[in-house]
């Protein structure tokens, strides 16, 4: 019998094969004030310990494949995700495990970090964008007569004869 951590790890880079999430859903997983916090470790501007509850979501979302082929991870850095996020390791613990100095351990957790807020900057990014698709398209179609009858299909008799 193997162990299931390091199945999780070695097996496709860790990622099972189900749905991705979608943009929504990504947004769903973090509140507002949980993205600036994102935002602000992927700046270097807080420490980590400032945003280690939000990793057992991240490591759920990663190891049961939510989040798709986007947020690819080295070993070391699936490692220190499974460790810290779904075995709540501390970094002591995982300093001794992965027989790594924690400055190492915290620059590869930094650059996985990074990865994620891209990911869902660009996810957010994109759902803005076709909601201001979307907003632009119903003003066009609001204020051109053709392109409302078009889109209704009916066309309407004229008042007035052409003769």
């Amino acid at each position: 019998s193997s162990d299931p951590a390091s199945d999780a790890i070695t097996s496709n880079g860790g990622v099972s094969e189900t749905a991705p999430l979608s943009d929504g859903e990504i947004s769903a997983l973090f509140s507002a004030y949980d993205l600036r916090r994102l935002e602000s470790y992927a700046k270097n501007l807080v420490d980590y310990h400032v945003i280690v509850d939000l990793l057992p979501a991240v490591a759920t979302a990663h190891f049961t494949g939510r989040l798709g082929s986007r947020l690819t991870l080295s070993l070391a850095q699936s490692a220190i995700l499974m460790s810290l996020g779904l075995q709540r390791c501390t970094l002591d613990e995982l300093e001794r495990a992965l027989q790594l100095p924690a400055n190492q351990i915290l620059a590869l957790f930094n650059k996985l970090m990074r990865k994620l807020a891209r990911i869902v900057r660009e996810a957010r990014e994109a759902q803005l964008f076709a909601a201001e698709r979307q907003r632009e398209a119903e003003r066009t179609t609001k204020h051109d007569p053709a392109a409302q009858h078009e889109e209704s299909g009916v066309m309407r008799a004229l008042d007035k004869s052409l003769d």
